[in-house]
Order: structure tokens, then sequence, then C-alpha cells
């Protein structure tokens, strides 16, 4: 059996409980996203592509935009664009086998509801820590800084935030605060 990434065993419990428009929806996108990374349909286009109306798109590129799968980023005077988290892009929807895995562990951090695991406002953490992403973890922030990032944002929009910081430092600009920087890109991307 295939070990995944908790995002990705996450994403497989979810995935079969959503509505059939939903599905119709996520894998439209995903189509899309394979074929040309970064897609900006109309959600008048999705709706017609997948056969339904154009509340039922808001409604499910909301709900996979709050767990994490896509980030939605909203352009003036033109259609969203939405990119894919990486690993669902080239995840495989009909092998059916896919969704037949082994469940998490009784004492993994994400299942506890312990309060001890990782307690950020006084700057120390617990036995168990948030994962930081290689590009988060080559940023000039404290540990502290990045757990509190990875726990408010989803890590497409983290990356998002990085890109933005990197491409203004480029231009010649300082930034005074790169936590607040990130921290307001990130807001941005996610909501």
């Amino acid at each position: 059996m295939t070990k995944f990434s908790d995002f990705i065993n996450d994403f497989l419990n979810i995935f079969p409980s959503l509505s059939k428009l939903h599905k119709k929806v996520f894998r439209y996108l995903q189509w899309l996203a394979k074929k040309y990374r970064c897609v900006f349909p109309c959600i008048l286009r999705i709706a017609n592509s997948v056969g339904c109306g154009s509340a039922t798109v808001k409604r499910a590129t909301a709900l996979f935009e709050q767990m994490g799968w896509l980030i939605k980023k909203k352009c003036p005077y033109q259609s969203n664009q939405y990119f894919l988290n990486d690993e669902l892009i080239s995840l495989n929807l009909d092998d059916k086998t896919l969704f037949f895995r082994e469940e998490r562990s009784e004492n993994d951090p994400v299942l506890s509801s312990s309060s001890s695991d990782i307690n950020l406002s006084n700057g120390t953490s617990g036995s168990a820590c948030i994962k930081i992403p290689l590009f988060l973890d080559k940023a000039r922030l404290s540990q502290e800084e990045k757990q509190r990032l990875m726990k408010n944002f989803s890590e497409c929009a983290l990356f998002e935030a990085v890109n933005d910081a990197r491409w203004y430092l480029r231009q010649g600009n300082k930034i005074r605060s790169l936590m607040g920087f990130l921290y307001s890109r990130a807001k941005y991307y996610f909501g």
C-alpha cells in the first residue's frame, strides 16, 4: 500500500463524502490544472461544463479553498485564477483502490485535542511540532513565527506569500517585518 502525506490522507477521507456535483467541479478543475497548471475559467464556464448552477460552483470553490485544496486569486475585470495543490493535481481520482487505506494512529497530533501539543502564546512547543515546509524553513523567521504561520494558513497560501516576498525584494524594495508581510499576503490568498 502506498504511503501518503497527512494532507492527502485528509483529502481522501473527505472527498468521498462530497456531493456528486462538488466532485465534478473538483475533477474539472483538476483536469484543467493538469493541462495548464494555472487555470482561470469563469464560474459560468465551470457550471456549463459540469452541468450545475453557478451557485453550486461558488459554494464548491469556497469549500475547496477553505480546505486548502486550492487557492482562488481574485483578478480585477477577469475571471478568478485557481491554483490547485501540487499533490492533488497528480492524484488519480479514478483509482478505486486509492480510497481504501490505513487510518491514522490514535497518538497522531492532528487527531489529538490536547492543548499541550503546541503552545504558541509563550513561544514554547511541546513534544509534537507542526511540520514546516522547506520553502518556509529557509525564510529568516524564528521557529515560533513559522509555526504560527503554518497554524493559521494553508501551505499553498504560504507558498504564494513567500513568492510575493521574493518578487518584492527582487524589485529592489525592502521589507521591514518579514513576518508581517507574509502574514498579510497569506491572509490575502487564504480568504
